[in-house]
């Protein structure tokens, strides 16, 4: 079942956070434009301030595969920076983004300054292995609308809001490719499933707005019980 994990900036306090962004370039990246690709040199890492990041890869057979999410507060493209190896994923901006950017010098200088701050990165490297996991955990899974609705649960997880109705909106457009790219289905296949929940008033869907109108009829589906 979904899992949420604390992000840095709630583990980290406010000055050591303020340090940290101070050590950085600020960066702007606009909707749908690439923050990291796939093989570039890890050079970086970028504190997320406002904004989602899609983190994805694509097989050798060029399916394109989403691993993670990431919102303010989380930390991106600390892996190659820390082990100065390539990127092991690429990341777009899924709507206006806004960080500080870091480079290896100044963050070793920064952890050395902060020693508290390892155990808040090893609970963020954690977390990310974590969802990582559950990402291809989640293609192994043969039922469309299990892993679809598995799927959906975690993106309302980590980034949804509950509605005074009882229902909880995901504060991100997503196209229905992008929803289907969630699970490994194809655009055809996640329209067809959220029409048929939309029927049912398990789900709205619109002009890429999503709210789980029902959590609990989506969670019987993703645990094979409807």
């Amino acid at each position: 079942m979904p899992h949420s994990a604390p992000s840095m900036r709630a583990l980290l306090d406010a000055d050591a956070l303020g340090d940290l962004r101070a050590r950085g370039t600020r960066r702007h990246f606009a909707k749908d434009q690439t923050i990291y690709t796939h093989g570039d040199p890890g050079t970086d890492l970028l504190v997320i301030e406002t904004g989602q990041v899609e983190v994805s890869t694509t097989s050798s057979a060029g399916r394109r595969m989403v691993l993670a999410h990431l919102g303010p507060g989380s930390i991106l493209g600390e892996v190659a920076l820390l082990d100065q190896s390539t990127r092991s994923a690429s990341a777009r901006a899924m709507s206006d983004v806004t960080g500080h950017s870091v480079g290896f010098d100044n963050f070793r200088a920064f952890l050395f300054d902060h020693p508290e701050v390892h155990f808040a990165l090893t609970v963020e490297l954690c977390a990310k292995l974590r969802r990582s996991n559950e990402a291809l955990e989640l293609r192994t899974e043969k039922d469309g609308p299990v892993r679809l609705a598995l799927a959906l649960l975690r993106l309302s997880e980590q980034f949804g809001g509950m509605d005074s109705d009882g229902a909880q909106s995901i504060p991100m457009k997503l196209s229905q490719s992008e929803i289907g790219e969630l699970a490994g289905l194809s655009r055809a296949n996640a329209n067809r499933y959220l029409r048929a929940w939309a029927e049912k008033e398990l789900v709205w869907f619109e002009k890429g707005k999503l709210r789980i109108t029902d959590p609990d009829g989506l969670r019987a589906i993703a645990e094979g019980r409807d």
